[in-house]
């Protein structure tokens, strides 16, 4: 009588945690098919997203007088390229670099020119900040952000040109 029990009770043990694996399996399945959808769309967005950037690059460059065609994205191996992105310049050897500047009034993006001949950033206007409010934001700004990012870019960017000069030595 007692092994009747203790088979019955084995069987309602069982059921239960075939219900729970099933249940969890279905849960595990649901998280990787949408990590696997959030995948495919960044993945999918990544030529638009680039054209764009170089776009508002190109337009703040000709806002400030710089006439020049902002080429290909360059990539950028660095513990900050979560906030920076570089792009060569065609037909000049400087880049257009654009970086999340944090200010008073939230995360600003700015542009600057790296020239690899000097290993010097310069800093040329933010991207969607006009008259008075990109000047209250400059002035704030100036003395610690951007000097900061005109000192900082260089040192990332050595690597970009670096490995960029290593390939072309490499064909």
């Amino acid at each position: 009588m007692s092994d009747s029990i203790q088979d019955e009770e084995m069987s309602v043990s069982v059921d239960i945690n075939r219900t729970r694996l099933i249940k969890f399996g279905i849960l595990i399945g649901t998280v990787l098919v949408l990590l696997g959808l959030l995948f495919l769309f960044t993945f999918l967005s990544r030529s638009s997203w680039s054209s764009g950037l170089s776009s508002e690059i190109g337009k703040v460059l000709s806002d400030n007088g710089i006439e020049c065609t902002v080429g290909k994205m360059d990539d950028v191996r660095s513990g900050v390229s979560a906030n920076l992105v570089s792009f060569s310049l065609d037909g000049d050897p400087r880049h257009a670099v654009m970086v999340r500047i944090p200010t008073l009034y939230g995360p600003i993006p700015g542009v600057f020119i790296y020239s690899s001949e000097t290993s010097s950033a310069r800093f040329i206007g933010f991207y969607g900040v006009k008259g008075m409010a990109e000047d209250a934001i400059l002035s704030a700004a100036r003395e610690s952000q951007v000097s900061y990012w005109e000192r900082k870019i260089p040192k990332v960017m050595e690597n970009v040109t670096g490995l960029s000069a290593e390939k072309e030595e490499s064909r």
